[in-house]
């Protein structure tokens, strides 16, 4: 494929001559073939820049018109041309109809290549120093995407209450999110949180032994440095 002002961050690739990267910043990420996108509007030159956040996808023949930002592992399907801003809306699909896009929240938290993804970028790391210099976090659920899982938690609520629980159609930054796709948003949010909470208390709590009081584990899930 062709790149040509980017900043690839750790496991960017493409298997395909047809693809196409510019003017953006990717890590983790998976483009597929036919892929591309543009920055120039149609000026003398270009003038915009992309941000992909970490894991996302992009499926064979998309298109994006910079300036956009993607939320982490999000997956993008077709021609989009408004502009999205889905930062805050992590583990989504981005879908094109007829020259709407469409924004499916939290959805590729359920789907299996997520996951698949997430095992095999540690197998590729060929790093054989015992000290390696590069901080590469390989985790799907951490703080920072958890971080967006929260705000994207309370940006849905906010435009169902904002819209109405029965409205048929939400408008969040030049994208549609359907009725049935935000309470499924909502519902997959809310089961990452509690995964990830639920990891985090169990690691704190391996080292405590039975027969140790109160006070050792409230010590033990206090906040450190």
């Amino acid at each position: 494929g062709e790149a040509c002002s980017i900043f690839a961050g750790p496991f960017t690739v493409t298997h395909h001559k047809s693809t196409l990267l510019i003017a953006g910043m990717f890590s983790f990420m998976n483009a597929g073939s036919g892929s591309n996108q543009s920055n120039h509007m149609y000026k003398l030159g270009p003038i915009h820049q992309g941000v992909l956040e970490r894991g996302s996808k992009t499926s064979s023949d998309s298109y994006i018109l910079w300036p956009s930002r993607i939320g982490p592992f999000s997956l993008i399907m077709g021609r989009h041309v408004t502009h999205s801003d889905t930062t805050n809306l992590p583990f989504s699909y981005l879908i094109e109809e007829k020259g709407t896009t469409y924004l499916a929240p939290g959805v590729n938290l359920r789907s299996v290549g997520t996951i698949r993804d997430v095992q095999k970028w540690p197998v590729r790391d060929k790093r054989k120093d015992t000290e390696k210099l590069d901080c590469i976090n390989f985790n799907l659920l951490s703080p920072y995407t958890m971080q967006k899982v929260i705000k994207g938690l309370q940006l849905l609520k906010n435009l169902q209450y904002s819209s109405g629980e029965l409205s048929d159609l939400y408008s969040y930054h030049s994208t549609k999110i359907r009725n049935r796709a935000l309470m499924k948003g909502v519902k997959y949010y809310n089961i990452a949180l509690t995964k990830f909470l639920g990891n985090s208390i169990i690691t704190k709590l391996k080292e405590i032994k039975k027969g140790d009081g109160e006070d050792v584990i409230h010590s033990a899930l206090m906040p450190c440095s």
